[in-house]
């Protein structure tokens, strides 16, 4: 029997060997590593994977040691090598009872268990039929989330999750006993904090309690049972550190009540305050972030707070996106200043004050700094202003942590004080007040940063005054509008901001004024960069799904021909699982501004199209808008919404007892009234005409319409009837046609400030504006157009004379043909129908997919992400050497195509570049071992050239000599007829920039 090395047999199986990714030593920025943990593997300096070897056997080490991991919340993967055996852990699943610990080894918390390894073939056969899916392919392209392990992963039962969760139910129930939030968040904060320097053994869990009661207790929990004796601790601890944070006021005094400290120490216990359950406290502070505290804020406002002051808890992955984008280590300098105008927990500040002190220790050779080079670079470097007193309150604390966090504990001696930060760096006070003028006179800072409140209505008082007496514009009182327009005059000329903002009131605007401010922002100011978060609002803000964009922009005069990079990260695995933002090369495009301001809806284009969808879709704004028929009288009404009940104001006794139509029951092509209309008074009952036939109503929905051509039919607001004159059904029933078409979906998916933004429906406004080529009578094709639309509308009619299956075959293949045939009247080119299927059979299902909370490959709209088959990638191939060879013929060349495909996550086409008479068929290559091989050799390749890694980047172009090697993600709708032309043009411009010579080295 041969003695093996377990680890380094496992790390080797599982290709992290000399990974880029991958660190044989881990050590934090604040120098506490988890004991135990001899490596990590990061994602894009996220860690995924810890790795531990324990030299036997110990279940209460074993325990200790997954507690840790779980407390701290970040890394989803515990691999544990014990003699003989290797074990994978889920450690997010929370840890059981240290009186169980032999329930670790239940339910999710043990993922897989590899035994009786006591030899390296044993051991490398047992890796390979139990931790295939573990390989660091499937880790860093995210497939390994959606196998039934990865499954098992849930990021709801971090530590993290759990701890806030326990913060709202001790709040609530604060509440629910008439404390103050300001006195219930007090509590909170000394209790977490007090936990904190126990844990860390700042404080003394044996003596430090007896000491300040002078013996009158000895434990932390039997303080909490009395009022008088805890508020001896919070006394000592108010002195001890520093009065900034948690003074005790005598308000508080008064209202605090030993029930309320029977809920603090249920809630320090660990109990379910809601459930009544009883359990044990499993944190460990010495691991638990410290920015995690910031998260206490969001638990303390309430939805009422929440939308008056237009204020949102900022998901960790969003403020590390910014922060290192803004403030990236290799620029970052001690001297710089950071500012966070409505700073809110300080989650930003913590950041950046995290960044900059990563930078001191850079330029120190990894030295760790004292405590009062943390506090100069506190004081000197970090500011926010918050227009709430909790806020400010809660961002002292949490900045304090932070710099506690880098503290040895030997040198936070008696005489430790934290600085003083309230009123100097911290300000309570409103942004737009004459007192932040007079306390930063003269000051500029080098980053503005954070994510200011927002909403509809939420301008107003001092902010209000202060954009009427400079006269900027603004939409619909966007009190975001207006910070936008203050923070640069705080901002240094070569600095740089970067705030979160609304899509819909900034780049995605229906509102007139809205465009107003969008055309003199983007006209004033250098905007650098713009990541739009639409596609991402179902992972970022469950809560709150407004569409948000991160703007980066500068003080300076704008250059309308600079290009911006427009970024569109899309939902993934990673971004699911690991929480952190993933950009893929595909989602990043260069725009130039002044395209962006004479043609605003490319904002939405670029999001799900391409330069192709963009010509289409500018082509089809040629033809008139719908409301055209409105100007021209050729309708009996203007296009109108159905009525609004709302607040009542309007009488309307003959609505009353009419036929009206649901608007959950609607289907195209048929109206049916079901059921009446019961109010007589409404907020908008609109005209009576516009329920009356002929008529064609719209869902505001993904573009569904029906005809209706009888006495009178009613119907609410999200419906808009187009009522035409009685000779004109014609025209109505060619527009129901048109409206249910692929072509109307694909313009409206492509342009619509809601569909794949927000809500998924169109509004009224773009129904109006959208192309609509008017038949006339005597045109030949308005024969064709009606019967269509005779055979399709009696189709939908039949209800028992086909059987569901038959008719729904019958229905599709008459939409096949009406696709067709409007592609015909719009005059559309054989690339441009295939662009508007690939977008609706791909991008609009995998939009309706991902925003699912939990998705899964199983549903039945996941189509889009399952692995191309043998066909399309076939397909695939042959169109891009269709495309390729259009512009390589004439000098006789052509390109030959290798697919390498297996069901990996990844899947490779290799061209080569050959002469017209070497032409061959695509050869497909579909063995496991083939594409491994390739992918490692092309993933050397680029470490070999020092790029990203072929796996983390996974759209990737690399031209070796005379070959050329494509890599996308194994799911479909990379892989279209449309990508393959798109992708083909992109190579093309490759080789026409570098003079028709194939280039070496990775493409971006």
């Amino acid at each position: 029997m041969n003695t093996i090395d377990l680890q380094n047999t496992l790390l080797e199986e599982l290709e992290y060997v000399n990974a880029p990714g991958f660190r044989s030593s881990v050590s934090w920025p604040n120098g506490r590593p988890i004991d135990g943990i001899t490596s990590v593997y990061f994602i894009q300096d996220v860690p995924v994977a810890y790795f531990s070897q324990l030299e036997e056997f110990d279940a209460t080490q074993l325990l200790e040691l997954y507690r840790s991991v779980w407390s701290q919340g970040k890394v989803p993967l515990l691999y544990v090598v014990l003699p003989q055996e290797i074990r994978v852990y889920n450690s997010y699943a929370e840890p059981p009872d240290p009186e169980n610990g032999d329930e670790l080894d239940k339910g999710d918390r043990l993922l897989q268990h590899l035994q009786q390894l006591v030899d390296i073939e044993t051991t490398r056969q047992a890796i390979y039929n139990k931790l295939s899916d573990y390989r660091r392919l499937y880790l860093d392209t995210g497939a390994f989330w959606n196998t039934p392990d990865g499954q098992r992963v849930k990021k709801e039962h971090r530590a993290d999750q759990r701890l806030l969760k326990a913060m709202d139910q001790v709040r609530r129930k604060l509440l629910n006993e008439h404390l103050s939030p300001d006195v219930a968040y007090a509590l909170l904060g000394r209790l977490i904090f007090i936990r904190y320097l126990e844990d860390r053994g700042i404080l003394n869990k044996d003596n430090w309690v007896s000491q300040v009661t002078h013996g009158r207790v000895s434990d932390y929990f039997v303080a909490l049972e009395n009022k008088s004796t805890i508020y001896l601790l919070f006394d000592y601890l108010s002195q001890r550190f520093n009065g900034d944070i948690f003074p005790v006021e005598e308000t508080e005094r008064q209202q605090v009540t030993e029930r309320h400290l029977r809920f603090l120490s249920d809630f320090l216990k660990g109990h379910d305050l809601e459930a009544g359950q009883q359990s044990f406290w499993p944190y460990d502070f010495t691991h638990i972030p410290i920015e995690l505290i910031s998260g206490i804020y969001d638990t303390f406002l309430s939805e009422e707070t929440r939308q008056e002051a237009g204020a949102y808890y900022t998901p960790l992955s969003l403020v590390d996106f910014i922060v290192e984008e803004t403030l990236p280590l290799e620029k970052a300098r001690l001297s710089m200043t950071v500012l966070d105008p409505a700073c809110g927990s300080g989650v930003f500040l913590v950041r950046a004050y995290q960044r900059l002190i990563e930078a001191w220790r850079l330029q120190h050779f990894d030295a760790s700094p004292s405590t009062s080079q943390l506090s100069t670079i506190l004081k000197e470097c970090i500011f926010g202003i918050d227009i709430q007193l909790n806020a400010i309150r809660i961002a002292t604390f949490s900045l304090c942590l932070a710099m506690l966090d880098y503290i040895k504990n030997e040198d936070i001696q008696e005489g430790f004080r934290f600085p003083n930060l309230k009123d100097t760096n911290l300000i309570y006070a409103n942004f737009f007040s004459v007192e932040v003028d007079q306390i930063f006179s003269g000051k500029v800072f080098d980053r503005i940063i954070g994510n200011p409140p927002w909403g509809r209505g939420t301008l107003k008082g001092i902010a209000l005054e202060w954009i009427e007496r400079h006269n900027y514009p603004i939409g619909e009182k966007q009190i975001v509008q207006a910070f936008l327009w203050r923070v640069p005059t705080f901002c240094k000329i070569d600095g740089e901001i970067a705030l979160l903002a609304p899509a819909k009131s900034t780049i995605l605007v229906t509102a007139n004024s809205h465009e107003q401010f969008r055309q003199d922002f983007f006209n004033r100011y250098r905007v650098r960069a713009i990541v739009n978060f639409s596609s991402l609002v179902y992972e970022l803000f469950p809560d709150a799904l407004s569409p948000v964009v991160v703007i980066f922009f500068r003080p300076e005069p704008a250059d309308l021909q600079k290009k911006v990079v427009y970024a569109i990260p899309k939902p993934s695995s990673i971004s699911q699982h690991i929480g952190t933002i993933v950009l893929d090369a595909n989602e990043v495009k260069f725009l130039k501004m002044e395209e962006l301001l004479l043609n605003p809806q490319l904002w939405k284009i670029a999001s799900w199209g391409t330069p192709q969808d963009f010509a289409l879709i500018k082509r089809l704004a040629t033809f008139p808008p719908l409301q055209n028929l409105e100007k021209t009288g050729q309708l009996r009404e203007d296009i109108s919404q159905g009525f609004t009940v709302g607040n009542k104001k309007d009488k309307a006794l003959w609505l009353q007892g009419m036929p009206c139509v649901d608007t959950n029951k609607f289907t195209p092509y048929v109206v049916e009234a079901h059921g009446i209309v019961e109010e007589s008074h409404f907020e908008r009952h609109r005209k009576q005409g516009i329920y009356s036939g002929p008529l064609t109503l719209i869902r505001r929905s993904a573009c569904e319409a029906a005809f209706f051509n009888e006495k009178n039919i009613t119907y609410h607001d999200k419906i808009t009837g187009i009522a035409g004159q009685s000779e004109q059904e014609y025209l109505l029933k060619w527009l129901t046609l048109y409206i249910n078409s692929s072509l109307a979906r694909y313009y409206h998916f492509l342009t619509s400030t809601s569909w794949a933004v927000e809500r998924g429906t169109i509004i009224h406004d773009e129904y109006k504006k959208m192309p609509f080529l008017v038949l006339e009578k005597d045109d030949p094709r308005l024969q064709q157009a009606l019967y269509y639309f005779d055979q399709i509308s009696s189709t939908y009619h039949q209800q028992d004379a086909l059987l569901s299956g038959s008719k729904a075959q019958v229905i599709q293949q008459l939409k096949n043909d009406i696709d067709e045939f409007v592609f015909d009247i719009y005059d559309l080119a054989p690339s441009e129908r295939q662009l508007v299927r690939d977008l609706l059979e791909y991008e609009v299902q995998f939009f309706e997919w991902s925003k699912h909370k939990r998705r899964s490959i199983d549903d039945p709209k996941a189509k889009p992400v399952l692995p191309p088959n043998t066909p399309m990638l076939t397909q695939y191939a042959k169109t891009f050497i269709e495309t390729a060879t259009s512009m390589l013929s004439h000098r006789a060349q052509t390109l030959n195509a290798t697919v390498y495909q297996n069901g990996a996550p990844l899947t490779v086409i290799e061209f080569e570049l050959v002469s017209l008479a070497e032409a061959k068929d695509v050869h497909y290559i579909a063995e496991s071992r083939a594409l491994h091989s390739l992918l490692r050799k092309l993933d050397l390749l680029l470490l070999e050239r020092r790029t990203p890694t072929l796996y983390t980047r996974r759209h990737v172009r690399i031209y070796d000599g005379s070959r050329f090697y494509l890599i996308h993600p194994s799911e479909r709708r990379l892989w279209t007829r449309s990508s393959a032309s798109t992708d083909a043009a992109t190579f093309l411009t490759e080789i026409l920039v570098q003079s028709r010579k194939l280039i070496t080295g990775a493409s971006h």
